[in-house]
């Protein structure tokens, strides 16, 4: 039986320790913990996306203090990226990513409710 959660065995295993997925051509190594630690404390996050006349609205929510720190790190790093042109060019990075940075308009809000 193979395991998926640990470093080693063949190089198309799961490697949730390194998790080099996450590592981009353009990453920082907090943008990498940061993904890391959204990845590995996924059970915690709840998301909802409601389609507007003129884009979308995506509510994440969670519990965990530290996880809600990273995520709203997370997100105002991304906005900040889009707004520089800067794609990361993570391999398994969203395909929403390119089609919002190859449009001329993105209009972001953050809200941290306690």
């Amino acid at each position: 039986m193979m395991n998926h959660h640990v470093n080693g065995g063949r190089p198309s295993d799961h490697d949730e320790v390194n998790m080099p997925g996450l590592q981009g051509k353009d990453t920082s190594k907090e943008e990498v913990n940061d993904l890391k630690n959204i990845f590995r404390n996924h059970r915690e996050i709840t998301r909802t996306m409601k389609n507007l006349p003129n884009g979308i609205r995506t509510i994440t929510e969670k519990n965990n203090d530290n996880l809600r720190y990273t995520i709203v790190r997370h997100v105002v790093g991304m906005v900040d990226r889009l707004e520089e042109k800067k794609d990361p060019k993570i391999i398994i990075q969203s395909p929403t990513l390119d089609i919002l940075n190859s449009t001329s308009k993105c209009n972001s809000t953050c809200r941290n409710i306690g």
